[in-house]
């Protein structure tokens, strides 16, 4: 589970909140805003190579945001919306197949100017970059995309306000820029 310590004496962590129980594994998580954000966000990993997984799915790893605004007073986070990828046409922007590492995401990052929502870059392997809109009530809705081809997009890190690398494990890095 996902959950939230004190860690002022680290040899005695004190836990403050625990999250919704979740059916797919939490790779990667983040508060934005030194935890002051209405948001935290997480992404997952569903890598499993081999027959009949090479498809997306409703179980597939996605990028989830979570309420936080009763982690003081229920200490509970409360899941509000997941991005997942599908499987598409590749013009579309949607690999036809993800081979090899499966339908998944990965390492993400939050927008130097993302205030309770926001833009967000990820990596989704098979599915390069994706441009992620939080919205205000933590919908997430796709605002860009760019799919390598041949790629394995594990993180994207933004430079500055524009500028994203993204780290991709078959081609090094793609150097990208945002402009909505």
């Amino acid at each position: 589970p996902m959950m939230l310590l004190d860690t002022k004496n680290p040899a005695k962590p004190k836990l403050l909140a625990v999250a919704q129980p979740m059916q797919e594994f939490i790779h990667s998580n983040a508060w934005p805003n030194a935890g002051k954000d209405r948001w935290a966000l997480t992404s997952g990993e569903t890598w499993t190579p081999g027959p009949g997984t090479s498809r997306c799915n409703d179980k597939s790893a996605g990028l989830a945001t979570w309420d936080t605004s009763k982690v003081k007073s229920r200490k509970t986070f409360m899941m509000v919306d997941v991005w997942r990828p599908t499987n598409g046409t590749v013009t579309d922007g949607n690999p036809v197949v993800n081979a090899p590492f499966g339908c998944s995401s990965h390492w993400f990052q939050e927008h130097p100017d993302f205030r309770n929502g926001g833009l967000v870059a990820a990596g989704f392997y098979n599915h390069g970059t994706r441009f992620l809109n939080i919205a205000k009530n933590g919908k997430i809705e796709q605002a860009g995309w760019f799919l390598p081809h041949g790629g394995g997009t594990s993180a994207a890190y933004w430079i500055d306000d524009e500028v994203v690398y993204a780290i991709d494990y078959q081609r090094g890095f793609d150097v990208l820029r945002y402009n909505g």
